[in-house]
This record gives structure tokens, sequence and C-alpha cells, in this order.
């Protein structure tokens, strides 16, 4: 009886050994099961948390990637218009200008001619021009003359007066072709203004012009133009108006001046120039310039030291040989 217990402990272990064992492996694959569900649910609190992120200036990251995106497709995010890539600006042009002036007073009787009043006129012009304006550039121009010749029926009219003045002025907008870049051709039509002072009346007179011109790209920052203007006016509006009525008016100018232009530079030119240096490029050679002078004259101060130190050294020496001799 004493020998049967340890034999039936002995087949008892034996028997729960692989009960436990298969329990220990049903167990594992459970615990990393809410391993893998806890990392996946971390996961997708960090991706809302990041998408919540604000940046210092209130906007959340996905506002920032559609503002970088407005960006390169070339749209302003303060505006929310396209970016102005080719600046709009204006350019000068000044020079010399030559002016007819033509009023006629109509006949009624054939067997008399028209009467005919001619003013010859010189003077200087001013310019302004427009580039890289939308939808079309423009152009606005101011002369001012000095009447020095007169004929009444191509009969000369010396003036009596010496002060006698004239001024003009047009604006329209400015179209611009050109023949394989070599010449340029302008041409332009508006309003028109004209006003003289002549030995009898103030001419006040106002209608439409034409210009047609050309531009010669000498340089890549200088133009010659040469341009003319054409005009029919009312010339009724001063005071002449009650003592003698003109029937019919026209202008014609011819100018000839040049520009100046850093903006307006060609691509195509007679004779090709340097940019011209910025501020800062100047500035920075005047700060070469002045550590170069401030180099040399420290190097002249060291050699002058060194020779100094030199003869002294020399002086010395021969001081102490001397005394030595002695």
């Amino acid at each position: 009886m004493n020998k049967s217990v340890p034999a039936l402990l002995i087949a008892t272990s034996i028997i729960c050994l692989p009960l436990s064992a298969k329990g220990k492996k049903d167990a594992a694959p459970a615990v990393q099961n809410e391993n893998t569900i806890s990392a996946v649910q971390d996961e997708e609190n960090a991706n809302r948390s990041a998408t919540l992120v604000h940046t210092p200036a209130g906007s959340t990251v996905q506002e920032e990637q559609s503002t970088k995106k407005s960006d390169q497709d070339g749209i302003n995010p303060k505006t929310g218009f396209p970016e102005i890539e080719a600046k709009p600006y204006v350019m000068f042009n000044e020079g010399a200008a030559f002016s007819q002036v033509t009023r006629i007073v109509y006949q009624d009787d054939y067997n008399r001619s028209n009467f005919v009043w001619q003013n010859y006129l010189a003077g200087v012009y001013c310019e302004m021009q427009t580039g890289n304006m939308k939808p079309v550039n423009s152009i606005y121009r101011v002369a001012a003359y000095y009447p020095f010749y007169h004929t009444f029926n191509g009969m000369e009219q010396p003036a009596k007066q010496p002060i006698l003045y004239a001024f003009d002025v047009y604006a329209g907008p400015f179209f611009q072709g050109d023949m394989w870049k070599y010449v340029l051709i302008n041409f332009s039509f508006g309003p028109h203004f004209f006003y003289e002072l002549s030995d009898e009346y103030h001419h006040v007179e106002a209608g439409g012009a034409v210009m047609l011109g050309i531009e010669l790209p000498v340089a890549t920052y200088w133009t010659i133009i040469n341009n003319g203007i054409f005009s029919v006016d009312y010339g009724n509006l001063g005071s002449n108006r009650s003592m003698q009525p003109y029937d019919m008016v026209w202008n014609y100018q011819v100018e000839l001046g040049v520009r100046f232009s850093l903006r307006g530079a060609h691509e195509y030119a007679y004779i090709h120039q340097k940019p011209p240096k910025t501020r800062e490029q100047k500035k920075l050679e005047r700060e070469q310039r002045k550590a170069a002078r401030e180099q040399k004259s420290a190097m002249r101060k060291n050699t002058a030291k060194k020779w100094e130190n030199e003869i002294t050294a020399d002086t010395t020496t021969e001081q102490s040989a001397t005394k030595q001799n002695e």
C-alpha cells in the first residue's frame, strides 16, 4: 500500500506537465494581440495630434501646405491674385522738336484765294512712356516752342514783339512693332492740345493727333527716337474766335530725341553694354579700396618700424664694439 502512493504521485505529475505547457502556449498569442492593438491606437493618436499642431502664426500645418502650394502656382497669398512677374516701369525721352501750324479761312468768292497763316516753331520736348503696362502701354508728351517765322499766303510777316511762345500736350496709348529687332516702329493716337501766343491773339486749339515714328537701339541702354505727329484741331477756343475764326487748323511736328533707361534695356542692340553697378556693388568696392589702403599703410608702418629696429640694433652693436675696444 505504501509503495503504490509514490507511483501515483509520479503518474499525476507526468499527466499535468503537458497541460500546463499547452496553457502557456495559448496565453502567448493573446498577449501579442493586445500589444499590437495598443501600438495601432498609439499611431492613430499621433497622426491626429500632428494634424492639429498649430504654427506660431496660428495656422495649421494643412493651411501652411496650401500656402506653399499657392506660392508655387504663382498666386499671391495676401491678395489671392496672380503675381506680377514683369513689373511695370516708366521711361523718359528728351530731345529737340520742330512744328508747323497752318490756319485757314475759306473764301466764298471763287475769284479770291483762301487766307492761309503759317507759323514755324522750334523747341524742346519731354515724353513719359510706360513699359510692361496692361492692357496696353501709354505715352505722355509735353513740348515747348518759340515761334521764329510767320507767313500769310506765303509772304513773310515779321513779328512785332519778341516775347512769343507756345506749348503742346499729347497723350495716348502706345503700340510698338519691330523690323527684325533692328528698327522699332512706334504708333499712337489720342487727344491733342496746343497753345500759342502770337502778335494778335492767344491761340487755343484742341483736337486729335496721330504719332508715327521709329526707334534705333544703338546700345543696350541708349535709344535714338524720331517721331512725327500730325494733328487736326478746332482753332476757335482762343481770343480769335470773335475777330478771326478759322475754318481749318492742322499741326505737323517732328521730334528727334534720345532715351537712357536701365529698365527698358534692349535685348538686341547695335552696341552691347555691361550692366551698370548697383549701390551695393559700389559700396563693396569702396570698402575694398579702403581696406587695401589701410593694409598698405600698415605694411609701410611695419617696414619703417623694422628698419628702425635694425638701425637701433646696428647702433647698439657698434657702441658695444667700441666699448670693448676701449
